[in-house]
């Protein structure tokens, strides 16, 4: 027959308020440590009964009353330490110090004793013994790999730094060995079934792997300093510009390709930095063909080039990022010779791809057409670039400036024949323009055309005066 009160109860039981206002308890406890249930009716039936009914509760309260943490009060012992447990003497390696909440006491006790007081939960112990065991590897490997898991941290901060665009190339493997030795280094510190010779036999490849990885940084540390000041190894800028816009991926796989920057990938770099530095590149053909790119111009979300010909220094032209890097990319990414991008230089083709967008080139332009149109007694009135759109005023006779009604033409329409007048590709005649103008024109009543002038006269001035 079991004891009325567990031996390892009564070690608690001692240290306990609640026993003092129990009398019964208390006798039990210090008169008879040792009778077991079935005697406990030789001292008095409510002895008896106190054990059946009331104890059970009394000593869940008990429990109640002593507290601890798990992150701090859970200490490792050496074995030569002998620290024993206050409730079964047992030497611990592990020792869970508990505390009383209100009288101050302290007990130590092991984890199989905490099995009867569940002060602490099981998986609070476990998880102490394991992170214990994984704090003893991590010393273990640091003493056998001074500072891996500082050297893995920091491990590709030196590429990371860079502006310089590193290809997969160059890194591939530095970056591979990194995810080898993070793998190994989990498995050594969290792995719970790990051997010795199995840790052992991971320092040796640790070790192996530093010595390739120093190699590796240093054929990184290489192609990064010959790529200084290279054009056409890219940055990671640019890079990254580029993925946005390539959504089919072959331009970062043709550039990984590559390792540099070639007539095929060329093109698809749309940043203004790298395509305001390849500007004197593409001058060295552009000169010999009479032309000069002036600077950098987006048109809506497209790159391109101011650019002017020799025919007439006076306008301006764009050309497209897109469409020069077809012409001369040759050139730019060393793939083509000098005298080979000029001979190939197609200039027709060059200038039927070139846009007028320039606002003071139009209105040149414009000039010349009304000089064409001057016969017909027909005037500029009004141009207004924001809204692409010129009126034209028709006078009623040489005599008189009034006008009889008036045309409104759309820039686009013209564009064109501006840029043949700009540059004298076409030699128009007057009855021909006249009949161009008519065909690309509107023509409006004095009163609507004249109100609409009014209105956006009105519009303009009161943005500048803001």
């Amino acid at each position: 027959m079991s004891k009325a009160i567990h031996e390892k109860h009564l070690r608690l039981l001692i240290h306990c308020d609640v026993v003092k206002e129990y009398e019964i308890l208390q006798d039990v406890m210090y008169n008879h440590p040792n009778i077991t249930k079935d005697k406990l009716k030789d001292i008095s039936f409510n002895h008896f009964k106190f054990f059946e009914t009331m104890y059970p509760k009394i000593l869940k309260h008990c429990f109640t009353e002593w507290t601890a943490n798990p992150e701090t009060d859970i200490k490792v012992h050496l074995k030569s330490e002998h620290i024993k447990c206050d409730m079964c003497s047992h030497e611990l390696e592990y020792v869970c110090n508990i505390h009383h909440k209100y009288n101050g006491k302290s007990l130590k006790i092991g984890r199989e004793c905490n099995k009867h007081f569940e002060i602490y939960k099981d998986v609070d112990i476990d998880k102490f013994i394991e992170k214990n065991k994984q704090l003893k590897r991590t010393e273990k490997l640091d003493d056998a790999v001074p500072f891996i898991e500082e050297k893995i941290k920091v491990w590709d901060n030196f590429i990371r730094k860079e502006s310089i665009y590193v290809f997969f190339k160059i890194k591939g493997r530095y970056e591979e060995i990194k995810y080898e030795l993070v793998k190994l280094h989990s498995e050594y510190i969290d792995s719970k079934t790990i051997t010795i010779n199995r840790e052992n036999s991971i320092i040796k490849v640790i070790n192996k792997l530093l010595i390739e990885a120093e190699n590796e940084k240093n054929k990184i540390k290489i192609f990064i300093d010959k790529s200084r000041g290279n054009i056409l190894i890219p940055s990671n800028d640019m890079v990254n510009t580029m993925k946005r816009f390539d959504k089919s991926r072959i331009g970062e796989k043709w550039l990984e390709e590559d390792t540099v920057i070639k007539a095929r990938t060329l093109h698809r770099f749309r940043n203004d930095e790298f395509s305001c530095e390849i500007i004197p590149i593409f001058n060295e053909v552009l000169q010999l063909k009479n032309i000069n790119i002036i600077k950098l111009k987006r048109l809506n979300n497209e790159v391109g080039y101011n650019v002017i010909l020799n025919e007439n220094k006076d306008a301006t032209l764009f050309y497209s990022y897109f469409d020069l890097c077809n012409m001369c990319g040759m050139y730019v990414t060393k793939q083509m010779s000098l005298r080979e991008s000029v001979d190939q230089f197609d200039y027709d083709s060059f200038f039927k791809s070139s846009k007028l967008i320039d606002e003071y080139s139009i209105e040149y332009g414009l000039g010349l057409m009304e000089n064409l149109l001057k016969n017909n007694l027909i005037k500029i009135k009004e141009f207004y670039h924001s809204y692409n759109e010129v009126y034209w005023k028709v006078l009623k006779s040489e005599e008189s400036d009034k006008p009889k009604f008036y045309y409104s033409t759309k820039i686009d329409n013209v564009r064109e024949i501006l840029k043949n007048l700009l540059y004298k590709k076409v030699q128009y005649k007057e009855s021909e323009m006249y009949n161009l103008l008519k065909k690309n024109s509107i023509e409006l009543g004095i009163s609507t055309a004249e109100s609409t002038m009014r209105a956006r006269d009105t519009s303009y001035r009161s943005v500048a005066y803001n």
